[in-house]
C-alpha cells in the first residue's frame, strides 16, 4: 500500500494531509484563504497517479511477463512462449531451452487449452531474482485429443525468473508442484 510506484492510494493519503493544513491555516486565518489553495492537493493526487501509471516496478514487469506467460499458452502462441524463456533455461527434467521448447511444441500443435484462469499469485523478488508461486485455473478444450480428462484443472507451479539485460524478466526454470492438490512434476507428464 505504501510503495508509490504500485498504488496511488499513498498520494491520496498525502493530498488529504496537505488539503488538512490548509484548512486548519483558513479556520486560523481566515483572511490567508487564497482562491489557489486547493491546488497543491491536486498536483499530488495528479503526480501519484501519473507516477504509479509511467513507472513499472519489478513486481509490475513481473506480473506482465507471467501474465503473458499464461496467455501464450491459452492461445498456444509459440512465438511468444520462446520469447518469455531464457535462454539458459534448466528445471528438473529439461536441461536446455529447447528441450522445453520442444515440449510445448509437442503439447500446443493441437487444441489443448480453452481456458486459463490465475487464481492465486506470490511473488518473492530478491534484487535480479524472482520466484512466483503460481495457482491457475486450466480448462481443457473439449477438442482436446491429448487428454481423455475433461474436468478443469487446477495447476500449481513455481516459476524462477531472472532480470535480464533492457530489464526484461525472463522464465529461467519452470516447476509443476501439484495438478488438482496430487504431487505433480514434469517427469509424470
Amino acid at each position: 500500500m505504501w510503495n508509490i510506484f504500485e498504488h496511488p492510494w499513498t498520494g491520496l493519503l498525502i493530498a488529504f494531509a496537505v488539503q488538512f493544513i490548509f484548512t486548519i491555516v483558513h479556520l486560523i486565518r481566515p483572511d490567508s484563504r487564497k482562491w489557489w489553495h486547493f491546488l497543491p492537493a491536486v498536483l499530488v493526487v495528479l503526480t501519484a497517479f501519473a507516477i504509479s501509471y509511467f513507472v513499472k516496478t519489478d513486481k509490475e514487469l513481473i506480473q506482465e511477463a507471467v501474465s503473458a506467460g499464461i496467455a501464450a499458452v491459452e492461445k498456444e502462441d509459440l512465438i511468444t512462449i520462446d520469447r518469455l524463456i531464457a535462454i539458459d533455461y534448466s528445471d528438473s527434467h529439461h536441461n536446455s531451452k529447447s528441450q522445453i521448447m520442444d515440449l510445448a511444441r509437442e503439447y500446443l500443435s493441437k487444441p489443448l487449452i480453452a481456458k486459463n484462469q490465475t487464481r492465486n499469485i506470490l511473488i518473492q523478488i530478491d534484487d535480479s531474482k524472482a520466484v512466483v508461486d503460481l495457482l491457475v485455473l486450466t480448462i481443457l478444450d473439449p477438442k482436446n485429443e491429448m487428454f481423455d480428462y475433461k474436468m478443469p484443472l487446477y495447476i500449481k507451479s513455481r516459476l524462477y525468473l531472472k532480470k535480464y539485460e533492457g530489464g526484461n524478466w525472463l522464465f529461467c526454470r519452470a516447476e509443476l508442484l501439484e495438478i488438482n492438490n496430487q504431487s505433480f512434476s514434469w517427469t509424470k507428464l
